[in-house]
C-alpha cells in the first residue's frame, strides 16, 4: 500500500436507521456532538429474523467516519439516540489517504 494512507486511526461505523427522517436526525446528532466528521446514507432493502418473524423492509444504511479513538464513545451515543431498540453497530478500521484523514480530524 502507498505510504500516504493512515492505517488505523479512522474507523468506519454502519448502523441503519428506519426512514431518511430518523438517519438525518442521527447524523445531525452525532455530528454537533463532534462524534462523526462525516455521515452518509442510502436506501437499502433488509431481510432478518426479529421476534420469530422474517421481516422484510427498507431501511436506511448509515455510514459513520469516526476517529478510531472516538469509537466507545460513539457506540455509547448511538445506544441513547438511535430511534431501533437494539441498533446496528458494524465498526471497521479503515486506511485512508494522509488528505483524507486530516480533513476529518479537523472536523472532530
Amino acid at each position: 500500500m502507498n505510504s500516504n494512507l493512515k492505517h488505523g486511526e479512522l474507523s468506519l461505523v454502519i448502523t441503519t436507521e428506519s426512514n431518511y427522517d430518523n438517519a438525518k436526525k442521527l447524523a445531525r446528532s452525532l455530528i454537533s456532538k463532534k462524534l462523526a466528521s462525516c455521515i452518509s446514507f442510502v436506501q437499502i432493502n433488509s431481510v432478518y429474523y426479529w421476534s420469530n418473524e422474517i421481516i422484510e423492509e427498507s431501511e436506511v444504511q448509515v455510514n459513520i467516519k469516526v476517529s478510531s479513538s472516538l469509537v466507545e464513545k460513539l457506540f455509547d451515543a448511538l445506544k441513547e439516540i438511535h430511534s431501533y431498540q437494539l441498533p446496528q453497530f458494524i465498526c471497521l478500521n479503515a486506511s485512508v489517504s494522509e488528505e483524507y484523514f486530516q480533513w476529518c480530524s479537523k472536523n472532530i
